[in-house]
């Protein structure tokens, strides 16, 4: 009997732990991201149709050199614009373990972080702001809306999942060789700006 009751508990506690856990969100859809070392442009679709999401891009590496680029679709209150992103790298590559990574609005800067191939980097379009998040650093954008459903890449690749639009983002953990001392997930860079202002900041 004592046997029985034993295993009983036992039962209801795993039964408890699976309940408990968190459920693994699937992705809509994962891209390989191609591209060849001459910066000619590959364009992808990963939409339908333009719409919100949460866009994340892992094992980003440039295998050209200065000129590669990633640009990705988005409609602001201005039109269509593009971000771009763009991965420090060398000819063919290179042995380095981390890599700098910016992400851009018309060359206006949003994000400078240092990165680890498996460091994500996270667009997400809900409720009329674009968040970009990467290696400790997050800025938030006002009025973008959706996703255009489409990026063009010149000599960076990458895995890209597109999940549904979060309702928050985090900015994620700096990534050794960066610079800053706040460490863990503590955000190094976490400003709120318009379209309007970020394409006219120096103009």
């Amino acid at each position: 009997m004592k046997k029985k009751l034993v295993f009983l508990m036992f039962a209801l506690l795993l039964i408890g732990s699976v309940a408990s856990a968190a459920p693994v969100v699937e992705p809509l859809q994962t891209v390989d991201i191609q591209a060849d070392n001459n910066v000619n442009i590959f364009d992808y679709n990963f939409m339908d149709e333009p719409g919100e999401a949460r866009l994340e891009l892992t094992q980003l590496a440039n295998i050209w050199g200065g000129g590669a680029v990633l640009r990705v679709d988005i409609e602001t209150d201005n039109g269509k614009e593009e971000l771009q992103v763009v991965v420090s790298g060398a000819y063919n590559g290179d042995s380095l373990t981390t890599h700098m990574l910016s992400v851009s609005l018309r060359n206006k800067g949003l994000i400078n972080v240092s990165i680890a191939k498996s460091t994500p980097l996270v667009l997400n379009v809900k409720d009329g702001k674009l968040t970009v998040a990467a290696g400790g650093s997050k800025r938030t954008v006002d009025k973008v809306y959706s996703f255009g459903g489409s990026l063009h890449t010149q000599s960076i690749t990458g895995t890209l999942r597109v999940y549904p639009g979060s309702d928050s983002v985090n900015a994620g953990s700096l990534v050794s060789g960066g610079s800053g001392g706040n460490g863990g997930n503590t955000s190094v860079n976490d400003t709120v700006d318009t379209v309007s202002r970020v394409v006219n900041i120096f103009r």
